[in-house]
């Protein structure tokens, strides 16, 4: 029986490329102490500013905004940024000449490759615009030599061989243009072109002319036996029932070839009758029959002449069945008894080539490649060297070299369209480019096989690796078109989830946030139980918080929190409802999400100044642990932090609260440590000093606290002054601790902290039995501060003294 190929038409496709402006969202961390913005937020801001025009396409506007970045901030780290940007919207503008002015300036303050390379490159574009071919030629050259990516390579060669062809220089530039060729054959430049040809199949509408003839003879041979021509029977017979089998009537075909084997057994077609009989039973798939048929005849002594023929139907009966051992026994028989016969022949190629997918269905793969090399050299022009090829791509994809499956697969599709693979082809050429990352060549096949066979399993798994291809080259536009059409298309399929999902993920990508949240909130509606809930739920409230609807983003986040606490995306969302409490005055809630953070999400590392504000709070509300909980967690994830020294100095009040002195002191000691040349060198000694003071080692601690007076801040050195005059007293050292004492009334104006020291100044004197310089202080602690507990025991105390009463304001 002939094989009927399938022709196919090929649709010539387009590539095309685009400048995709991908910029990451940058979201500024919220101070948690209100202050005035500094230089380096307005810096961002406006740099931020102009980026948001240019890609919003204004790009007049985003290189207005540039320039005043540039004039205002010169010195910025950012400049080189917005040399570029500027020089990118003015080619955008195709204003050339500024565009080359801008980058020229850009260009010397890149250091980092691949920018370097993408500036150069536009330099040569815009050289070429200007008429300024010989340096075109030369920073193209210079692109080219770095190897640059494929888009840029191509687009490079392009218009190198457009400027040597404008300085006259035709061989070089055909070069150019011939190396476009040789290494970008499916790029921007070359329009590909797809060979269809095709073979005439049999038309089977002979062939029901065929079967009227045969029925003709039937008819008038039964009406009047001793017609001439009765001898003809067996043989019309024979041949109505290869037409039948070739209408794959199979059942008509066996009922003829059994009449005819019960009318005619002496004739000399005898065992051609019982040959096609085994095929018959074949087409009808009862595999177990043929093989029993084909056993039974090879024995009979007659079977000599239909051997092979015989020998390859118990092959394909097995092979059918699963059992190849069996099949490639039967097969090597059929390749034995090859003879001249051109029949012969081809059926002996036509085993070898089965031998070939017998091994490779068992799964012997090296095996497989040996057997079609040997039946590809047997099968010369055969209708099946296609299949051949196609199941050696299949082999060497397998065996992970797609790049010699994908030749294969290319030579099917453009040489052999009566192979009967050639319609999957396309899928599987797909694969290969996709394994070779090259994406969109991927897409390319995969999409038009999605429309040729939508209804074909394969067809609906390309239309879905296509978008999936699309995504992977990070064209985020034709992949959300891919992806909706398979969303349209197959609606109900299980795949539709995870294409819900990943569309949702290229809408993040292109910054449209309100179909990122229709795509999520679909795939929630249709897929309720989706293993995409908690990635879900975390976008759709970044989206909601993109677009400032703090309630809805709360909302979502809250859910992904509360439904989801073991997702990868359950810490980064608590960390966003922290900040959205806090951000709405709820500094209770948002303490307590930030502390959750740190006890049940180790891994997350919040922010220096979050976690120090955490610690503040949790100070705050007297509790202690969580508080020191908080600071060390910001040490230790943050040790090159500003924040640190001060955190490692509040931890250790939090232990001195908590009565942990010995390890209070020790942290202070490894802050005097990590501090010997400055730093929080200070605060360290200040710390210890508090330590010993409880400790009552009033020498240790005056010799801290003398040690780092001068280096605090006001808010402790007045602090740091009093424990001074504290320690000197306790050690009985009258004279020093009144002088300490006057030194903290003197530099400070602290109601409590002032008039507590005026206070132990006049004891002081007291002590050293000065009874002038004691009536001074406390006349001076009365008038400075009468109406403090201090001021009034000094009114007492000098009332009971003296005979005449003390007034309020003396």
């Amino acid at each position: 029986m002939d094989r009927a190929a399938l022709s196919r038409r090929s649709l010539t496709a387009i590539l095309w490329f685009g400048i995709i402006l991908c910029n990451a969202s940058t979201f500024a961390q919220e101070s948690v102490i209100p202050a005035t913005p500094v230089a380096d937020e307005l810096e961002a801001r406006q740099l931020d500013f102009a980026n948001g025009w240019l890609l919003r396409g204004n790009y007049a506007q985003a290189a207005r905004e540039y320039e005043k970045f540039i004039q205002t901030y010169p010195n910025s780290l950012q400049i080189a940024v917005a040399w570029s940007r500027l020089g990118e919207s003015h080619y955008l503008l195709k204003d050339y000449p500024k565009a080359k002015q801008a980058l020229d300036k850009a260009l010397p303050l890149v250091t980092e490759y691949d920018r370097r390379r993408h500036l150069q490159f536009r330099l040569g574009e815009v050289a070429y615009h200007l008429g300024n071919y010989a340096e075109s030629v030369e920073l193209l050259s210079t692109v080219l030599i770095s190897q640059p990516p494929a888009e840029v390579g191509e687009a490079a060669l392009f218009y190198k061989g457009q400027s040597l062809l404008a300085l006259g220089n035709k061989e070089q530039a055909l070069a150019a243009f011939q190396e476009v060729l040789d290494k970008h054959p499916k790029g921007k430049f070359i329009l590909l072109a797809s060979m269809e040809a095709g073979k005439l199949y049999r038309d089977l509408g002979q062939l029901d002319q065929a079967l009227k003839a045969y029925g003709i003879v039937e008819k008038a041979t039964a009406e009047d036996p001793r017609l001439p021509g009765a001898w003809a029977l067996p043989e019309t017979c024979f041949r109505k029932a290869s037409v039948l089998y070739e209408q794959k009537r199979f059942q008509d075909a066996a009922a003829t070839l059994k009449k005819g084997i019960a009318d005619h057994s002496k004739s000399d077609l005898l065992l051609e009758m019982q040959h096609s009989l085994g095929w018959a039973y074949f087409g009808m798939k009862d595999y177990t029959r043929a093989i029993e048929l084909a056993d039974s005849l090879i024995g009979s002594p007659t079977a000599s002449k239909r051997l092979q023929g015989l020998s390859l139907l118990r092959a394909n009966a097995h092979y059918e069945l699963t059992n190849y051992n069996e099949a490639i026994t039967s097969y090597s028989e059929v390749v034995r008894l090859v003879s001249d016969d051109d029949e012969s022949r081809k059926q002996g190629a036509e085993a070898l080539a089965r031998i070939a997918w017998c091994h490779y269905l068992a799964g012997r793969h090296d095996e497989a490649l040996e057997a079609v090399d040997v039946a590809l050299k047997a099968a010369e022009n055969a209708a099946f060297v296609g299949d051949l090829k196609f199941l050696r791509g299949q082999i060497l994809y397998l065996k992970n070299d797609p790049a010699k499956a994908l030749l294969e697969f290319l030579d099917v599709l453009a040489n052999h369209k009566e192979s009967r693979f050639h319609s999957e082809v396309g899928y599987r050429l797909g694969w290969s480019y996709f394994k070779l990352e090259q994406y969109q060549e991927a897409a390319e096949v995969w999409f038009t096989y999605a429309l040729k066979y939508p209804d074909q399993d394969t067809g609906r798994e390309a239309a879905l690796m296509a978008g999936e291809a699309t995504f992977k080259a990070g064209d985020f536009e034709q992949s959300l078109e891919l992806f909706d059409h398979y969303i349209t298309t197959y609606p109900q399929m299980p795949e539709s989830e995870s294409v819900l999902y990943r569309a949702s993920v290229a809408c993040y990508s292109l910054q449209k946030y309100d179909k990122m949240s229709a795509y999520l909130t679909q795939l929630i509606e249709r897929f309720p139980q989706t293993t995409y809930l908690a990635e879900a739920y975390y976008w759709l409230g970044f989206a909601a918080s993109v677009r400032e609807q703090t309630a809805e983003s709360e909302r979502y986040f809250s859910l992904l929190v509360k439904t989801q606490p073991t997702s990868e995306y359950a810490s980064d969302a608590l960390y966003r409802l922290g900040k959205i409490y806090n951000q709405t005055k709820r500094a209770q809630e948002s303490c307590e999400a930030f502390l959750r953070i740190v006890k049940e999400y180790p891994n997350h590392v919040l922010p220096a100044e979050m976690l120090f504000w955490l610690g503040a709070q949790l100070w705050d509300a007297k509790r202690y642990d969580d508080a020191f909980r908080s600071y060390a967690s910001l040490w230790e994830k943050h040790p090159s932090s500003e924040l640190k020294g001060r955190a490692q100095f509040e931890a250790g009040r939090c232990l001195m609260q908590a009565q942990k002195l010995a390890e209070a002191e020790a942290l202070y000691r490894r802050m005097l440590e990590e501090n010997q040349h400055g730093g929080y060198r200070g605060l360290a000694s200040y710390g210890l000093a508090i330590v010993l003071m409880d400790k009552k080692d009033y020498s240790g601690a005056l010799q801290q606290l003398l040690d780092c007076r001068d280096s605090l801040p006001d808010e402790w050195a007045a602090d740091a002054g009093f424990r001074i005059g504290v320690c000197h007293r306790e050690l009985g050292q009258a004279t020093e601790a009144f002088e300490a004492f006057m030194r903290v009334a003197i530099l400070y104006d602290l109601p409590t902290l002032s008039a507590q020291a005026l206070w132990e100044a006049g004891q002081a004197s007291d002590r050293l039995s000065d009874a002038t310089e004691s009536e001074k202080t406390y006349r001076e602690l009365i008038k400075r501060y009468g109406e403090t507990e201090w001021g009034n025991k000094a009114r007492e105390l000098l009332n009971a003294r003296a005979s005449q009463p003390v007034s309020a304001t003396e």
